[in-house]
This record gives structure tokens, sequence and C-alpha cells, in this order.
């Protein structure tokens, strides 16, 4: 449904169907095309083969659930005759106990079994909708930064999913389907509505398994959408929690912009739905955004029969809802038509292998693949070649070493990579990086653009955070898991232990021996923080530009810059290794 402004809420809304997708090197711009419709007329196969609902999505299960049996057969009939799979959201009307919503809000160590009566009527809606092999996906939640429904903090939403989640293994309703989280509605590109907060709070307390999520991103213009829509897109893949980033996303509502209480918005025009698509693909290299749907609701908001959103029905004079598809057959085929708009020199780029938690100057291997989105081929040639990846606005790691084909680094803000070969429209490189983390900070930022040097960066960067560790403060173990779980700090603190850096392995080790109850220290020792895992040091050692690492912060596979300006590795038997690379 469309974004109203209220507190932060949780849960919400209706379902949604798609097409099967194809890989996005021979995507056709409509593959990833829909609009989500508001039961209709229901007779599906009456649909014109013209109309949007044949490219990929429908709406189909609305907030009046007991009217679930027909509809059954409403998405069985768009899956066996067009193709289609509807996608259902759970959890519209049912809300939290006062002792459920104290424990989701609690700032202490949460227990799952705290919400067991919510998850078990979760359960009960998952069951009433079943497992037909017309639904392809479902969805836990609305928008979950409304009030509408209950006021939910991100960190209450992260703990209903991972609690659910784990529980959706066994589910015997979902056959396998996946479940997706629900990110907060119509950011506005910028920590708006407490959006930054949310984001960050939800995808910290969704644990180990997450499945992917269903995202709505608004914007009165191209431009705007694209904003939005990014800032979304780098809140998931910069997420602390590794296990969200890079996981599918289904842009299931967009619309050119409204509230109800605003005024009507610009109608949507052809070059707007091209902007819109451009966009996307912009930012959708890896194939990681699944679905782009347009708005449409019922004039009533709420109050849906068989009829609402029907070509019959005229709509109030004056509503916000007049920015939806439902009442409009030329903006229905103006969406239909939109392909996209082509660009000489355009650029996607998508990050991998760049970690939540490094050590202060430690060298890992960072990758950025760029796809040539636009018309124009970029040639290769190594440092002949003025086509470059280039440190972007905001970039906190020094391109130590390039090993394809180089590439030079003045500075963490003035660096490049060579283009080793030609590059041509619709094509992927990959651009590797030995990158050094900063000796003193906190957090720091890996960020990436495309740039035709002496002409113009172009393309759409890329962009992700990295919690950084300090010297002799614990471990490089105690410190990754001490960044993954911000909770535990306080906890300890308001138990009365000193949580000083000389006292921080005792506390993880605690924890891990006697607090940790539902597994995320053995999940962090094998997962994310898997690397800083060894009892194994290497002697103190100075790295390049005087900075002193002590020996209790090393680990097996360590690797520096030394002031020799070659790299070092502290091995498995705790001994540093010089190699020849050199490094910066």
């Amino acid at each position: 449904m469309r974004h109203l402004r209220f507190p932060l809420a949780l849960l919400g809304a209706a379902a949604f169907a798609m097409l099967s997708l194809v890989a996005p090197r021979t995507l056709h711009a409509q593959a990833l095309k829909g609009a989500n419709w508001l039961r209709t007329d229901h007779n599906y196969s009456a649909v014109p083969a013209n109309d949007p609902r044949r490219i990929g999505w429908n709406l189909e299960i609305a907030k009046d659930m007991p009217a679930l049996t027909g509809q059954a057969t409403n998405y069985q009939t768009l899956y066996t005759q067009h193709g289609i799979r509807t996608l259902a959201r759970l959890a519209f009307d049912i809300k939290p106990s006062y002792s459920e919503n104290i424990a989701l809000h609690s700032s202490g160590i949460f227990e799952c079994s705290s919400i067991n009566d919510l998850m078990n009527r979760i359960d009960a809606e998952a069951a009433r909708i079943g497992s037909s092999n017309a639904l392809g996906a479902f969805i836990l939640a609305n928008e979950p930064n409304l009030g509408d429904e209950w006021s939910a903090s991100g960190t209450a939403y992260g703990r209903v999913y991972k609690c659910y989640r784990q529980r959706w293994a066994n589910n015997p309703h979902h056959a396998g389907r996946p479940l997706l989280a629900s990110g907060p509605g119509g950011c506005g590109g910028n920590a708006l509505y407490g959006c930054q907060a949310f984001y960050a709070n939800m995808t910290n307390a969704m644990g180990a398994t997450i499945d992917g999520f269903a995202i709505h991103a608004y914007g009165g213009s191209g431009a705007a959408f694209a904003s939005d829509l990014g800032w979304q897109l780098s809140a998931i893949n910069q997420a602390v929690n590794v296990a969200a980033r890079g996981k599918p996303v289904y842009v299931t509502e967009f619309n050119a912009g409204a509230v109800p209480w605003g005024p009507l918005p610009t109608p949507p025009t052809l070059a707007y739905f091209n902007d819109v698509i451009s966009a996307v693909r912009n930012v959708n290299a890896s194939g990681q955004i699944k679905a782009l749907l347009y708005f449409v609701d019922s004039p009533d908001s709420w109050a849906r029969s068989g009829l609402n959103c029907h070509p019959a029905i005229s709509p109030p004079l004056g509503q916000w809802t007049l920015s939806s598809l439902c009442y409009s057959g030329n903006w229905r085929n103006d969406w239909m038509n939109a392909t996209g708009n082509g660009a000489s020199l355009n650029a996607a780029i998508s990050l991998s292998r760049i970690p939540a938690f490094m050590m202060p100057g430690q060298i890992l291997r960072f990758d950025a693949d760029a796809r040539n989105t636009g018309s124009t081929a970029w040639d290769g040639g190594g440092q002949s070649s003025w086509y470059r990846l280039g440190a972007n606005t905001g970039n906190g790691f020094m391109f130590s070493y390039m090993p394809q084909c180089g590439g030079y680094a003045n500075s963490t803000a003035d660096a490049r990579v060579y283009t080793c070969d030609t590059v041509l429209p619709d094509a992927v490189r990959q651009y590797r990086v030995q990158a050094r983390a900063p000796v003193v900070a906190s957090n720091a930022t890996y960020s990436v653009r495309m740039v035709r040097d002496g002409v113009a960066w172009f393309g759409t960067g890329a962009q992700q955070n990295v919690m950084i560790g300090q010297t002799a403060c614990g471990s490089a173990l105690t410190q990754c898991i001490l960044r993954m779980r911000p909770d535990v700090l306080p906890f300890y603190q308001a138990n009365g232990w000193d949580t000083s850096c000389g006292n921080r392995n005792a506390i993880v080790n605690n924890w891990c021996g006697q607090v940790d109850s539902d597994g995320s220290c053995p999940a962090l020792k094998a997962g994310a923080c898997a690397s800083f895992d060894s009892t194994v040091r290497c002697p103190a050692f100075t790295q390049v530009g005087g900075v002193s690492i002590a020996r209790s912060d090393t680990f097996p596979g360590y690797k520096v810059c030394g002031t020799d300006q070659r790299m070092h590795t502290c091995d498995a038997t705790g001994v540093w290794v010089a190699s020849t690379t050199p490094c910066l």
C-alpha cells in the first residue's frame, strides 16, 4: 500500500505475483516490470493480452484474509494460464501482546520464546494461505516503519524476522519458499523518518539467515526514485550483519509520489517510467533486484470489494489514489511500453569479497564488478586506457596494490585501477584491489566509481562500510564479535562489569560460554569472524607509516604493508612472512 507517515510500526498488507526472471545480462526491460493490482474483477482469464498484469506481477491477497478461499482459485489461474506466481504477505492484522512488545523493545538479551504466541498466530495465517505451487514466496510485514498497525523499532522487527525465520525452516506451509523481510517504505534517499536507524537496527537483529527483502521506493522524478532506491540498497549491502548483503531485493511498490494530505502528484509519463527502469539497470549489474512494480490502489484505500480498482468505478475527486494506474489506460500503456533510456557512457558497479570487520592496517582483496550499461566501449590497454575504476567520494581505504594491470594511489581520495582489456556494452569487467584499512578509525567506507579520466565520472558508484578494530582492545576475534553484537557490552555494563579494553576478552569468553543462548557466538566464529578465530599470535610489527601492531592483535592471515613497502603476512606458526609483492 502507499506509504502514510506515522510513528514506527511493523506488520502489513497484501500479496503480489511474479513472472520467472532471467539473468540480467539478457534481461529484457519488461522482465522486471509489473503493476500490483488490488482485487480487481478477479476474472483474470478476461484480462487483455496487452494489459500490464501479463508482464509479471499482480497484487492478489488483501487485508480481508477470510476471502482467501475464493482468492486461491484466482492466483492458481494466474500461475497456470500466465506463468505468474504470487508472493503472499503475512500478518497484516497480527499484533504483539503488551508483554511481547516489552520483550521486543528490551535493551537486554532477547529470547525468541518471549514471542511464541505472536509466531503461532503468524503460523496460523501461513497455514490459511497454504502451499500452492502458484505461490512464489512470502513477505513478513509491509513498510514496518508505519504506525497504523503497531509501533515497532527496527530492532523489534528484526527480532520478529529472526525468530520466525528460524521457525520457518520447519514450516509445512511454504514448501521451501523464501521468507522476505519488508523494509521501511519511502525513505526519500536519506535518514528521513528515522529510516537510517531503522535499517541499521533491523538488519543487525535479523540473524544469520536472511532470504531477501521486499522494499518500496518512491520519487516524483527518475532521479528522486534512484536516490531512494540507491539509499535502501546501500543500507542492505553495507549492513553490519553480512547475512543481509547482496540478498535478493523485490521493489514491490514505486510511484510518482503523493501523501494523503499533500497535493496530487504529477502524472507519470513514458519518460518517467523510462528513467525509473534506467535507474534500476544502473544498479543491477549483479541481478540483485528481481522485480519492479508500479503502485496501484483502490480509491477507498481499504474497503476493497471485488470491483474496486475496476475501470467501471470512478475514484473520488482530488484523492491521492489518482496517482494509481487503476484509472488511466494511458498510464498503463506508458508503463507497459517503457524500456528504459540508453546512455552512451554508463556503468553499474557491484562489490564483493568485502568483510564486515577488519583490523587496523589489514590488507584484503576487494572486488568490484563493473557492467558497461552504456553504448560506448571502454578501451583497454592498462595505463594507456583512460577508462578506470576510481576512488570515489568518501573512500577510506588505500588502494595498496592493483594486481591485474596496475593503477596508482596518491591517497585514499586519489586512486585508480586501470582497465586491462576493452569492455564492450553489456559486458562486465572485474577490478581487483588489495585494499588497506586505516590504522586509526572505527569505520571506513570502500567507495568506487567508473571515470573517463580527463572527461567525467559516469554511471552509478558503489560503496560499502567496514568496521575497523583498534590496537590493544581485546583480540581481533573479541573485537569482531563485540562489533557484530553491540548489545553485549551494554548488557555486561548494566550488570556491573568493567567493560574497558583490558577486560573485553573475558567478557566475550563469558558471553560465549555461559550467556549466549541462541547460538550467536558459534555462528559468528564460523561466519563473519571466522578468520580471527585463532590463539596463534605473531610478534609486534611496525607498519608502513610507523604505526605498530600489538602482538595481542595479530592472528594467522593478518596481512599488512611493512615499512619496506612489501606485504607481510602472519602465518599459522606465528611468524611474519615477507613477500615480494609491493604495497602502498
